[in-house]
């Protein structure tokens, strides 16, 4: 119960009142939250009728949610507790979701792909169509009705409203077979949409042209780009790899596929490529000081950047003294005081001022997916190659195709994949000719 009204208040209708300083709006306090808003009325006639219209409906509502609060605080006094499903998320992504093993098998899920179902289960989780009674999705029409309209806001994203989708199935389908509180899994009637399959290969000089950005950033933003693509392996894979997955000299990479579980070994090439890299990462790891188990970190030592390559002593000639110095992130006056003491080429080559390549939290951790996803994107971006729409994940399968190019055009299982079909799915150029060798002679010979 709330406390009387206010001598100076009692005579205006519940809920309303008069401004807090003289030329203030008059105020509603809300009958369920308590909250006092101001009302745009500066009369006491124009006040109540705003009143007049706007709180019968606010009450209404107030009503309606204290009904909502009596009826599960009685379903609770009477053994029937009706958890809603917003709830049973929230203790699933607490409880379940971090030990949850792959579908019909023993084996954890791929760190990928549970922190894509916790993305998913959190937007449902937040959905308001979704905040029923865990009960009311077994119904065999509104359950999938419901989970549909939720889904509707990735129709335009095929592949990400199937993640979503199957996200719920392991939700209700957890509810249904080990929890026991729900009858039937309304994701069994909603279908994956067809997704089209990704035909992209990067065409290596729009590759190089990203890489030579990446650089600009951090050469080890670049040469983990090489890395990916000789492993020919997912990013995050090739991310995780620790001194522990290679040798002292760096003659092979061995890991597991994530996806597939498969033990892959990549043994160095010919010209020793992959050693070199290895090697090139352990010297970047103790010129930064950085002790770490992975072999790709991030930078901690800041890092003087040259001068973009398009900003040459020509172009600089017909560029102003403030356009040069915001190209290479310094001040004007430390561009003036170049000048003064070096000719132009001389100052370009003194390029910008030194700065980190990352903030100070990641300076030396690991680099994961999604930093070098947006560092990947930027400098796509810098490369003028958004229109292609490349994509960090095909560089694996550039990689893999380069690779069945120089096996004869027949794909190799540099891939991890036990499956002829999957390995042709990642030769993305049609161009390339099935070699063959002949051992047949001419039907007209005799021996010769």
């Amino acid at each position: 119960m709330s406390r009387p009204r206010k001598k100076g208040n009692r005579g205006l209708p519940e809920g309303l009142y008069p401004p807090a300083r003289p030329g203030w709006s008059y105020r509603i306090r809300h009958p369920g939250t308590g909250v006092i808003l101001s009302i745009g009325a500066f009369t006491e006639a124009e006040a109540r009728q705003l009143h007049a219209v706007v709180y019968p409906k606010l009450l209404t509502e107030a009503m309606a949610a204290q009904a909502a609060n009596l009826v599960q605080r009685l379903r609770v006094a009477g053994g029937q507790v009706a958890i809603t499903l917003d709830q049973y998320i929230r203790g699933f992504r607490r409880e379940v979701l971090p030990e949850l093993k792959r579908k019909g098998g023993t084996k954890p899920l791929a760190e990928s792909t549970r922190s894509d179902y916790d993305t998913a289960l959190r937007l449902a989780e937040e959905d308001p169509v979704l905040q029923l009674p865990l009960s009311e999705f077994a119904h065999p029409e509104l359950g999938p009705m419901l989970l549909r309209q939720h889904l509707a806001t990735s129709k335009d994203n095929p592949s990400w409203r199937n993640t979503r989708r199957d996200a719920l199935a392991r939700l209700f389908g957890y509810a249904v077979e080990i929890d026991g509180v729900l009858s039937r899994n309304p994701c069994d009637l909603i279908k994956a949409l067809p997704t089209p399959e990704r035909d992209v290969y990067i065409e290596h000089p729009h590759l190089n042209a990203i890489m030579s950005k990446l650089e600009f950033m951090s050469e080890v933003y670049s040469k983990v780009i090489d890395f990916a693509y000789i492993v020919s392996a997912r990013v995050d894979d090739v991310l995780s790899l620790t001194e522990t997955h290679t040798n002292e000299t760096g003659d092979f990479v061995e890991f597991i596929n994530t996806k597939t579980g498969q033990l892959l070994r990549i043994e160095k090439d010919e010209e020793g490529h992959l050693s070199r890299l290895i090697e090139w990462f352990r010297r970047f790891k103790r010129k930064q000081g950085v002790i770490s188990p992975y072999l790709v970190v991030h930078p901690v030592l800041p890092r003087k950047k040259g001068a973009p390559d398009w900003l040459t002593v020509e172009k600089a000639e017909t560029m102003s003294g403030n356009a040069i110095a915001k190209t290479l992130g310094i001040s004007e006056t430390a561009w003036r005081k170049r000048l003064k003491r070096h000719d132009l080429a001389e100052a370009l080559a003194m390029g910008a001022a030194r700065s980190f390549a990352t903030n100070r939290s990641l300076r030396g951790q690991r680099i994961t997916v999604d930093q070098l996803r947006d560092r990947w994107n930027a400098a796509r971006a810098a490369a003028g190659l958004d229109e292609y729409g490349y994509r960090l994940r095909d560089i694996r399968a550039t990689a893999l195709t380069d690779e069945a190019a120089a096996a004869g055009g027949t794909p190799t299982n540099k891939g991890g994949h036990r499956t002829e079909a999957m390995r042709w799915r990642y030769v993305k150029r049609k161009d390339l000719p099935m070699v063959v060798k002949n051992h047949l002679r001419a039907l007209g010979s005799k021996g010769n």
